[in-house]
């Protein structure tokens, strides 16, 4: 097979043009984002918003150029908005001689929602507290239980951390998602669930150096162009803080309820209280804070707590919001997560299943009290 690389991909972009400027899109900079997996080939077309629709025959040239490449096994191009260009009319006044303001931000809800009874989002505000290893235990437990008419809930699971993306190793996924006749790109179906990653897209290590509404856009596209079936619960692993993603979330995303992770360090717990803030402030129910390593078993089975204690419950307290327990540091959780599985399909008999079992149960009730 032949070898694609950057180069080649430019070089059969380049002839394709800003169908307003006639600028070539390649000196134009406006291709962005190029990642190359075995043969799979993707980047974004960041545009302005309000000529994003006259892209998108020149979206569709791209894919067809770079299909056409020897060594290429598929391309998806996303379409992206960079920022608001102004409109004809802006340098001027209106007709009551004030200056426009800006446009309001669009909160349309995407479509596939219709598809989608409810959304758990899983937050922290904080990096490396074990929020993705949370997510994933979560909605593989949710996998396992039964609705009231006595079928499996049907249950999605989506890594939105675009920078960070976890699922690719939590769940051993190696292969690239396969598309269907109108292109859209199936999930990939672990241990029940159906899962999407912008990790199954781009090499391991390749670094995802992408501006913020570039990020947006690859989360719209995970939703948009994916061929999500109907799910019961829709699992949104976040990355951490309060910035793009969380605000694309907040305006476009009907989340039904946020599960916060924290440590019981007073660290952990100042970035979770943002978090929380955050959500107050998107008018999110908070379903819980979880504390993660919050305990460990000792040699004559007594309880050991190397980092504190107390962080979680005082940050529940403070905030009005409920403490759903502390999760055990469990061996069998770090050898599940390395060996790409659920905690509760590796060892089910763990202390660690057992509580994501209990959460699981806890999130169904939650849920069911929150949809109208």
């Amino acid at each position: 097979m032949s070898t694609i690389d950057e180069k080649t991909i430019i070089e059969a972009l380049s002839g394709l043009k800003h169908p307003q400027t006639g600028q070539d899109i390649i000196s134009g900079d406006i291709v962005q984002g190029i990642t190359i997996r075995d043969g799979n080939v993707g980047f974004l077309l960041a545009v302005h918003p309000d000529i994003a629709e006259a892209f998108e025959d020149i979206r569709l040239a791209c894919e067809e150029r770079i299909r056409a490449l020897p060594g290429v096994l598929s391309a998806t191009v996303v379409l992206t908005a960079h920022q608001s260009a102004p409109s004809l009319s802006s340098s001027g006044t209106s007709s009551g001689g004030s200056a426009k303001g800006k446009p309001p931000p669009d909160e349309t809800i995407p479509e596939v929602f219709t598809r989608i009874k409810s959304v758990i989002a899983v937050a922290s505000g904080k990096g490396g507290v074990g929020k993705s290893t949370v997510a994933v235990n979560l909605a593989a437990a949710l996998a396992q239980m039964q609705g009231e008419d006595g079928q499996s809930f049907k249950i999605g699971l989506l890594d939105a951390d675009i920078y960070g993306p976890s699922l690719p190793k939590l769940l051993n996924v190696t292969e690239k998602p396969e598309l269907d006749e109108t292109k859209k790109i199936y999930p990939i179906e672990r241990f029940g669930m159906q899962t999407m990653s912008i990790g199954y897209m781009v090499q391991e290590a390749q670094a995802m150096v992408w501006r913020g509404p570039m990020v947006q856009g690859a989360l719209l596209q995970m939703l948009n162009d994916v061929a999500w079936p109907e799910l019961d619960i829709l699992v949104l692993d976040l990355p951490p803080g309060t910035g793009d993603i969380q605000l694309t979330i907040a305006q476009k995303i009907p989340v039904t309820g946020a599960l916060v992770v924290t440590t019981p360090q007073n660290l952990a717990v100042a970035d979770v209280r943002r978090s929380i803030n955050m959500f107050d402030k998107t008018k999110t129910p908070v379903i819980g804070i979880l504390e993660n390593m919050a305990w460990m078993s000792g040699p004559n089975g007594e309880r050991l707590h190397p980092f504190g204690t107390g962080g979680g419950e005082s940050i529940a307290a403070e905030t009005l919001n409920p403490f759903l327990g502390g999760l055990v540091l469990d061996p069998a959780l770090q050898e599940a997560a390395d060996a790409g599985q659920p905690v509760i399909t590796y060892a089910p008999d763990s202390l660690a299943a057992g509580v994501f079992v209990e959460l699981a149960q806890t999130v169904t009730a939650a849920v069911k009290d929150l949809t109208p």
